[in-house]
């Protein structure tokens, strides 16, 4: 299984399905909301402390690329996410709603 085949998008309401990728540790998952990416899952168990230090590393630069890739394929840059982050945790304070970031 490569990087990209491991990391699964899924929608904030099919969260509940996607909890079963999660506790069966298969996959990474893109979290988005309106086609905004919100979140990165990943299962508790991953990466195996088992595994030296630096293939964890190596793991993890792989996916984050993996990551990188999928986003960039999408025309969404890094700045058009720290904004859509802001306004949401602007719109909860105005809200009333506290953040919990």
């Amino acid at each position: 299984m490569n990087d990209d085949e491991s990391m699964k998008t899924v929608g904030l309401d099919e969260i509940r399905d996607a909890k079963r990728l999660l506790s069966r540790g298969e996959s990474l998952l893109l979290l988005d909301e309106k086609s905004h990416p919100i979140a990165l899952l990943r299962p508790v168990g991953w990466p195996d402390v088992s595994i030296p230090l630096p293939e964890r590393r190596r793991q993890f630069l792989r996916r984050s690329a993996a990551v990188r890739r999928k986003l960039q394929g999408q025309g969404i840059t890094e700045q058009q996410i720290d904004r859509d982050i802001e306004a949401v945790l602007r719109r909860r304070c105005e809200g009333g709603q506290v953040s919990t970031l």
